[in-house]
């Protein structure tokens, strides 16, 4: 309240503080909001294709349809929407989830959900496929929204139960949903 009254007090309208405020907050850039493609170098960008691509990349911009589609040919697949920077309890470095791969006999489907390649870079080998979440495609640079786009797609825009809501597991045979889970595995 005393800030509010200051305010009114002053020898300007209050509304000038409040552009002032947005203008700063506008300049500011939060990491993990956003998909932090435009922070990326020229030469990072160039690294990465769009899915299809007649050229081999190891970086990949693609849909939820895409992957889908892609999933066809393998028996069983996983696709992990990973977070490069994630620091919690359920998050784990790729080695992890190409070791689990393996020993589960399926194939694995990386989706990093920003462009965030210093983190990307610290945990890749040459062998891996790094699949981006194609925010172009969704309409929308904020990884919230992208990414429950990204996950209806996935699931073949079946209603999004609290379940799905916070997964990043997701399991396929034959290219067909069997069961997701947002517990590391």
């Amino acid at each position: 309240m005393k800030l509010i009254k200051f305010i009114s007090n002053l020898p300007f309208n209050g509304n000038y503080l409040a552009v002032l405020f947005f203008i700063g907050l506008a300049s500011c850039n939060i990491k993990g909001l956003t998909s932090g493609y435009k922070k990326l170098s020229t030469a990072e960008k160039s690294l990465i294709c769009d899915y299809p691509s007649k050229k081999a990349c190891q970086f990949i911009n693609i849909n939820g349809k895409q992957i889908v589609e892609k999933l066809q040919k393998d028996s069983f697949a996983l696709v992990h929407i990973w977070v490069p920077h994630c620091k919690g309890p359920n998050c784990f470095p790729l080695k992890y989830y190409r070791d689990y791969a393996k020993k589960k006999n399926c194939s694995l489907y990386i989706v990093a959900d920003s462009y965030d390649m210093e983190s990307i870079d610290e945990q890749i080998t040459t062998a891996d496929t790094i699949y981006f979440i194609n925010s172009k495609y969704y309409g929308t640079n904020f990884r919230f929204g992208y990414t429950k786009k990204f996950i209806n797609d996935l699931v073949n825009n079946k209603p999004i139960h609290d379940s799905l809501k916070y997964a990043s597991y997701f399991y396929y045979r034959k290219g067909v949903f069997v069961a997701s889970s947002s517990k590391a595995l």
